[in-house]
């Protein structure tokens, strides 16, 4: 049933993107990683250098993202924030504090009762962005694969990214 739900995301046009930024803010980043097409109420965790802020693009007005401290978001939220208006920009900017691990998800309401953490479903980001001779490239992670594209990004080794698939709405749920 996930697998379904999630492989209608694309096709019902309902991209729920929660993007995680190295540091500063949600409208200033370059290199950025990210769980696209995420179903309502499933964790995304990352690990530094990504812990810096988090924002969910195409999330519905009055939907809230969650902040944790943790990678599998089975604690109290730390931080939230509720999507306030959609003109192409974040509706919310959520601090993460430069955790050495750090997890997010979106949902259509403020009751963090809902859903119980161990019903939760955690999934690594599966795109990666970066920026190379002033060209953004938007690549693939599949699920099991995000260390290591990470420590390809960080020793420049763009030989090494280009082995990854360009992002073209690839499913990395399954």
């Amino acid at each position: 049933m996930l697998l379904a739900i999630f492989l209608l995301f694309p096709i019902l046009g309902w991209a729920m993107d929660l993007v995680f930024h190295p540091a500063g803010n949600c409208w200033i980043a370059d290199d950025t990683i990210s769980c696209r097409n995420i179903p309502e109420r499933t964790c995304c965790f990352v690990s530094a250098p990504y812990c810096g802020v988090l924002d969910c693009e195409g999330c519905p007005i009055d939907s809230v993202v969650s902040t944790f401290f943790n990678s599998d978001c089975n604690a109290k939220a730390n931080a939230w924030c509720k999507i306030t208006h959609l003109d192409n920009k974040p509706g919310c900017c959520v601090d993460l504090g430069l955790q050495e691990s750090c997890a997010g998800m979106w949902r259509d309401t403020t009751d963090m009762a809902v859903s119980a953490a161990s019903e939760r479903i955690c999934v690594e980001p599966n795109v990666m962005a970066y920026v190379r001779h002033g060209v953004k490239r938007e690549i693939f992670i599949p699920q099991g694969e995000l260390e290591r594209a990470t420590q390809l990004l960080s020793a420049s080794d763009f030989e090494g990214l280009g082995m990854f698939e360009d992002w073209a709405g690839q499913s990395a749920y399954e």
